[in-house]
């Protein structure tokens, strides 16, 4: 699943039928047990929380659902026969519902005749209970607040395959979870609804009872009874069709393979196909409301060529007959795998091919990518429990990568997984954060599991495993990994057993990537002074943002590696010396505070170098030059030089590969903010942009610009303005406003980056007036200018702009027709920096106009902006149980993230003894980061405002 997610520090960063098994290649391995010595975060389990979780007496083979909508009422008709094995005696079986009204249930036994087709790969014959062995429910206990519905039945159930059946009702909500509505204009203006589903993580229960857990695997046969207008889409095909005697169609899908509850997908309204196109012999096809079918083209395109590559990677045929992309009106995250029934956000998936930019593209490839990787690692092969959701998320981040990467090479995908590593890290280097592997009880902390750490520390963690072992051994693992537990679950030690077992047992991957996902955090690496002929002292400690952080008794493995500057690339990179070279503690060793030697406990032969203790040394006789020890950017963790050895860096910065200057920019801005190494330190890299050549480089400076920005005072402002347009402007006239034929995508970006910075931060009059020009041609004819302009083109306008232009941009927004556009405008109307135009979009929250799912980005935009950031939180602690009401549940933490952007002292107090008392839905963890990030900027701006402003004015 993709999720909309905002992260803010010093500067802001927005930011989403069964299968034969392994039938392409087979590889053997075999791995070994290996004890998990380094524990998980979080406190024994109350008894309240064991409760939340199924007991598994009772456990589900196979469901047949069918469901009747009523979009006029928004309510919904279901039945259900659930094939159940009865595993222990029991009187009661215990399912998971919430919101829903159960009637007629009962509970027969299966006879023999009915049991010998159950090994058949289609499914259940349930024609045939036994007779006389039929019960009606006794009583029904609905707990909404554990969300299960006990089954109690007078005699026990013995162990064996029995049927339950029971009628359900509930309501299409507009939570935009389970089973919901979602409307939308056609045309004309007039206003049409469809109903869609959004199951993960813990929602199958608000649309039918169920065995909602992911270990809890099952086959589906789903029916929809529709009006005869309306299209049906599920997980598989359309088996029959027919009408019924009142006039509404009966649409039965086939059995889908055996998958957990929370993929079950059924979308049902008047939806429109795009022609199909068939890849790797699979039928794919993408789906929207009318009207909208041309913009699916692009997205079907790209879907085509994805799934050939993910398909040859792993080794394994796609599990499912169709493929079917969604484009839904309102949706509350980014997208969901759903197998064979994929569903987006409009905005994430239809593309403008005259007016879409670059950027868009690039976004729709990627999702489609994360999500059609889901259809083997999620989905084929699945997660024990909620605690391991990264096995699902983090690698289907990383495939995305490197999928782009081989389909679209000019966009650089691999080498900007880099900023991946950089986001993470942004969010791990908090005292609040959490392991990858963290305790999960109950459905509010599951939904928290969908963060920075899942997603971006995962992927990145698996890029610098990946490097480490190499990437033939890593896809041999992972291609084992999926054959061994397809159509089953899976958890993270069956997967690094696998990757050790590809290694022919030369790596001891469990002992090594333990600490890594059992263990918050990540660590600095510190160099001593370099000299030649002397030993190279090194020392790693938990890396802590704050300031005023406590130390950590962490340690974690770290595959090291060296590009050492000025010596030719054929020359060999010094080892470690031989204590920790070629050798893995174990896991306890790495957690010992007291080990401050490089004596191993335990020695397993390893690939590549590890850096396993707290202190440690590397010879550097006859070496001529400079360590970098991060090379490529491939580990996940801070380097700090000494200052001199900094400068001898920072002079050879064009001798570092690109992905080596994307993290060491990263390593500096944020050591800065800790107080490790000098304030100016990262302000001398912005120098750095008058000999870069490479464009992702360029583009990262270019971005860095802003970060003194809210450290300016009226005295030094103008120095600042003036520091900006000296320093972007000779880009400005190299990249010109109009691309160049043949110029390289990140070209765009690039430019995108120069202009809106001269046009808002640096206050360049010329970039202003031409922006404006541009912007006036723009409203009369979006396809007169190009697309990837029209982002800096708001931007600067709304910048700068008044009512006129507020009145424009609202307008253009209402009227809309690509989501995309629609998209653009409502977030335009954020940046307007006026009081009164600041207070024109604050009352559009409560309005009703905007969408529920777009509702919390516009407030988490003026929250992040400076100049508008108090006036919104006034807003919104005067308007908190209003929004709690509108707002989509999940969507409150966006807003709570948002707050992260805050500088003073007097706004960190504001916060704190807000969030207090008012608790944000499934947000707890994000108040908490949140929180921290505040006092990460209130310490820094304390200490550094004055230093900042000096080095400005000097230059």
């Amino acid at each position: 699943m993709t999720f909309r997610k905002i992260c803010c520090s010093i500067s802001l960063l927005l930011v989403l039928a069964a299968v034969p098994v392994c039938p392409l290649s087979v590889f053997a391995g075999t791995s070994s047990a290996v004890a998990t010595d380094v524990p998980s975060r979080g406190s024994k389990k109350s008894a309240r929380e064991a409760s939340l979780r199924l007991p598994k007496t009772v456990v589900p083979v196979h469901y047949d659902l069918s469901f009747e909508p009523d979009l006029k009422n928004f309510t919904f008709q279901g039945k259900e026969e659930i094939v159940l094995n009865v595993e222990a005696a029991t009187s009661i079986v215990v399912l998971n519902a919430a919101q829903l009204a159960i009637s007629d249930a009962s509970i027969a036994i299966m006879s023999e005749t009915a049991l010998r087709p159950a090994k058949q790969a289609t499914g259940i014959d349930k024609k045939a209970p036994g007779a006389g062995t039929t019960q009606h429910v006794s009583s029904i206990d609905l707990d909404e607040d554990r969300e299960q519905a006990k089954l109690h039945f007078k005699s026990s159930l013995k162990t064996g395959r029995y049927v339950l059946s029971c009628r359900f009702t509930g309501k299409l909500n507009d939570d935009l979870r389970g089973f919901y509505r979602s409307a939308y204009l056609d045309s004309k203006g007039r206003s049409h609804y469809l109903c869609a589903t959004q199951m993960e993580p813990t929602d199958a229960r608000r649309m039918f009872p169920s065995f909602d857990e992911p270990e809890f695997k099952a086959t589906y046969q789903i029916s929809a009874v529709i009006e005869p207008e309306f299209t049906a889409i599920s997980n598989a095909p359309i088996a029959t069709k027919e009408m019924n005697t009142n006039g509404k169609a009966v649409v039965k899908f086939q059995t889908t393979p055996k998958m957990s509850s929370y993929l079950v997908a059924l979308i049902i309204g008047e939806l429109k196909p795009t022609r199909t196109r068939i890849a790797a012999g699979v039928p794919i096809t993408v789906w929207t409301t009318p009207g909208k079918e041309q913009l699916g083209e692009y997205a079907l395109s790209t879907a085509v060529e994805v799934l050939p590559v993910e398909q040859k990677y792993f080794g394994i045929l796609y599990p499912g007959k169709k493929l079917d992309l969604i484009a839904l009106p309102d949706f509350a995250w980014g997208a969901m795998e759903n197998l064979g029934a994929i569903t987006f956000r409009e905005a994430l998936l239809l593309v403008d091919d005259k007016t879409g930019t670059n950027f868009l593209k690039r976004t729709v490839a990627s999702i489609e990518a994360h999500e059609m990787a889901h259809q083997w690692f999620g989905d084929l092969v699945t997660m024990r429990w909620w605690d391991d959701l990264w096995l699902n998320e983090a690698f289907a981040t990383w495939m995305a990568t490197k999928t782009i990467d081989q389909i679209r090479p000019e966009w650089r995908f691999l080498a900007k997984s880099v900023d991946t590593r950089n986001y993470a890290m942004s969010e791990d280097q908090l005292q609040s954060t959490r392991a990858i592997h963290a305790d999960v009880s109950n459905p509010a902390q599951a939904i928290e599991m969908f963060d920075g750490i899942t997603y971006e520390k995962g992927a990145s963690i698996l890029r610098m495993l990946e490097c480490f072992v190499t990437e033939k051994i890593f896809q041999k693992g992972i291609h084992d990994y999926l054959c061994r537990h397809a159509l089953g679950n899976a958890s993270t030690e069956d997967l690094w057993k696998a990757i050790a077992a590809a290694s022919n047992g030369a790596i001891n991957v469990p002992d090594v990537m333990r600490p890594w996902v059992y263990q918050p955090g990540f660590p600095l690496v510190t160099l001593g002074l370099q000299k030649s002929g002397q030993e190279l002292k090194l020392k790693q400690e938990r890396y802590f943002e704050a300031a005023d952080a406590r130390g950590s008794e962490a340690l974690w493995p770290i595959p090291l590696s060296f590009h050492v500057l000025g010596q030719s690339t054929s020359s060999r990179a010094p080892a470690l010396n031989s204590s920790i070279s070629n050798s893995s503690s174990n896991s306890n060793a790495h957690s010992n505070a007291a080990s401050n030697s490089g004596e191993a406990s335990r020695r397993q032969k390893t690939a590549g170098q590890l850096l396993a203790f707290r202190h440690d040394s590397c010879s550097i006789d006859n070496v001529q030059g400079c360590f970098f020890a991060n090379k490529d950017g491939s580990g996940f963790y801070r380097v700090r030089y000494a200052q001199p050895d900094f400068k001898t860096i920072s002079d050879k910065f064009d001798l570092l590969s690109a992905e080596e200057r994307l993290a060491f920019l990263s390593d500096v801005q944020a050591l800065a903010v800790s107080g490790k190494i000098e304030v100016e330190n990262p302000l001398q890299l912005l120098l750095k942009i008058r000999q870069e050549k490479d464009l992702l480089v360029l583009t990262q400076i270019v971005d860095y610009y802003q970060s003194p920005y809210p450290l300016m005072n009226s005295q030094s402002m103008p120095a600042y303005q003036k520091f900006v347009c000296l320093n972007l402007k000779p880009l400005k006239q190299r990249l010109g406003w109009q691309a160049k034929a043949g110029e390289p995508d990140l070209t765009r970006d690039l430019r995108d980056a120069v202009l809106r910075n001269l046009g808002t931060y640096g206050q360049d009059k010329e970039t202003i007036a031409e922006a404006t020009s541009l912007y006036h041609r723009y409203l009369n004819d979006f396809r007169s200018v190009n697309p990837d302009l029209v982002p800096s083109i708001l931007k600067i306008v709304a910048f700068n702009g008044g009512e006129k232009e507020y009145e424009e941009v609202h307008a253009a927004w209402r009227s809309a027709k690509a989501p995309e556009d629609e998209k653009r405008f409502l977030q335009t109307l954020a940046d307007f920096k006026h009081p009164a135009l600041v207070a024109r979009t604050l009352d559009l929250l409560l309005s009703g106009q905007v969408r529920g799912q777009d509702a919390p980005g516009l407030l988490a935009g003026l929250l992040t902006q400076y100049e508008s950031q108090n006036q919104a939180w006034d807003y919104t602690r005067a308007n908190w149980s209003k929004l709690l009401k509108l707002f989509p549940p999940m969507s409150m933490r966006e807003v709570a993230s948002a707050c992260s952007n805050f500088y003073r002292r007097i706004d960190e107090e504001s916060l704190r003894t807000f969030f207090a008392v008012h608790k944000v839905p499934f947000g707890e963890s994000a108040v908490t980061r949140a929180l921290e990030n505040v006092h990460i900027n209130v310490l820094y701006q304390e200490s550094a405002v004055a230093r900042v402003r000096q080095w400005v004015v000097s230059q």
